[in-house]
């Protein structure tokens, strides 16, 4: 079996929260609030505008990234009050500083510029902590950047947060030569309408201690380019919980790219809970990528959802097969992988799917329910489904497996090693639906598995 030693054990969830909560209060403390009032002169597109007001339909951009200028060192924050307003311009961030509105569906930012991102940080030579809360942030050209694109900060937060229409919504990264950012969570965030090939809702690489918490992730209807999150290198400690992500060409896909500098190591040490990964019609809901290699990735799903991958989403075709491979879960890329309990169901290809060739290793799916997937009715679609021929350590145990509750399954097998297995691999204890053609394959090699069934 592969290396599969533990390094440095992680942080309860509890204990990890309370870091947070802690961070938090101590950035309160350091960050005096900012008046509105001094603020200089906004140009406006609104005639007769006063100045050193947040009025109403007029640009803030200077009046903002002026107060963001003039902050001690230590930061402050800057309030923003109901209404509507402009962005024309980036704003710069370079200090510990917080930006609040008075509500996301009150305060509505609205960034006009085809290029660029909307909320930007000026690399330090020391970590900047800063936060973003109630307002929205929308932009009328598809062509735009990103949302907030925060580098080396320690920590960040963004609360109550609805951004919509950016090619990425939130990317948190590292200084681009040699060190990471640390510690972020983003709390009641809805990220919606991200458009274009290569488009993310979140990306994190080069990054550690991240929570992510009830957020509400929306592509367009049948966007087939966009990912909701993803979890890329040098990302460590993410923590996904109470998630609902719907559309795109994958709802989570962990990869190992260089994106954000050539350092750092592959994505490891993440765990979601309570999460919905549904409707990507462009490919598999979830994707462990074949660029991370066969390293330990240390990822843990619990009582997760994985249902609707690669089918359409709307129209006179909804329903329909989009992406016929499209996998609830496929992994062609780490090792130490659990999906614990939970569902997953009705994916245009297979259930549960471990691909590719490398020597992947300790990946188990246990408690699942896996029923009516295969809907494209691909020949050797099954609930599982083990086409590496090299992957070792898989356990399927104690799963519900079959063509239950939706008739547009047409899962062959419950579960298929079409190359036989391996020795190290295991079988038991499962609940075996109706599948097509019966409850295990083991193809023409017949089972290699130290006990078969």
């Amino acid at each position: 079996m592969g290396d599969i030693a533990q390094t440095k054990a992680r942080p309860s969830r509890v204990a990890q929260a309370a870091r947070f909560a802690a961070l938090a209060a101590i950035l309160a403390v350091l960050v005096p609030a900012c008046s509105a009032a001094a603020s200089p002169a906004a140009a406006s597109p609104a005639a007769g505008s006063p100045a050193g007001a947040f009025a109403p339909s007029t640009d803030i951009t200077a009046s903002i990234q002026a107060q963001e200028d003039a902050c001690p060192a230590l930061g402050c924050r800057i309030v923003i009050p109901p209404g509507s307003f402009f962005l024309s311009g980036t704003i710069h961030i370079n200090k510990a500083t917080r930006i609040v509105g008075s509500g996301r569906e009150s305060t509505v930012l609205t960034y006009t510029p085809a290029t660029g991102n909307a909320f930007q940080t000026t690399v330090q030579p020391g970590r900047l902590a800063m936060g973003f809360a109630d307002f929205k942030i929308r932009t009328v050209n598809p062509q735009s950047s990103v949302a907030f694109y925060m580098a080396f900060v320690e920590p960040v937060s963004f609360r109550d947060m609805w951004i919509d229409g950016f090619v990425g919504g939130i990317r948190v990264t590292g200084n681009g030569t040699s060190d990471q950012s640390v510690g972020g969570w983003i709390t009641n965030a809805r990220i919606e309408n991200i458009q274009g090939r290569g488009a993310f809702a979140i990306s994190l690489d080069h990054v550690g201690d991240v929570w992510i918490d009830s957020l509400q992730g929306y592509t367009a209807v049948d966007n087939r380019t966009a990912d909701q999150i993803i979890i890329d290198r040098g990302a460590q400690g993410i923590y996904l919980d109470h998630l609902i992500t719907i559309g795109g060409l994958h709802n989570l896909v962990v990869r190992d790219s260089n994106q954000g500098g050539n350092y750092g190591i592959a994505p490891s040490a993440i765990h979601c809970d309570s999460s919905y990964f549904d409707s990507a019609s462009g490919g598999s809901a979830v994707v462990f990528d074949s660029s991370i290699g066969t390293g330990p990735v240390r990822a843990m799903f619990s009582n997760c959802w994985a249902g609707g991958a690669g089918l359409n989403q709307g129209g006179s075709n909804a329903g329909g097969v989009s992406s016929p491979s499209a996998a609830g879960v496929e992994i062609l890329g780490g090792s130490d992988i659990q999906w614990v309990g939970g569902v997953i169901r009705r994916n245009a290809g297979s259930g549960f799917q471990i691909g590719g060739s490398a020597p992947l290793d300790l990946i188990q799916i246990t408690g699942a329910r896996i029923i009516a997937n295969n809907a494209g009715d691909a020949p050797g679609g099954a609930g599982v489904l083990v086409t590496n021929p090299n992957a070792t350590y898989v356990s399927v145990n104690d799963n519900t497996i079959g063509n239950m509750v939706d008739s547009l399954g047409h899962q062959k097998f419950a579960i298929s090693f079409p190359n036989g297995g391996q020795p190290t691999d295991t079988v038991t204890d499962n609940t075996f639906g109706p599948n097509e053609l019966g409850p295990i394959n083991y193809g023409n090699a017949g089972c290699k598995l130290s006990i078969c069934q």
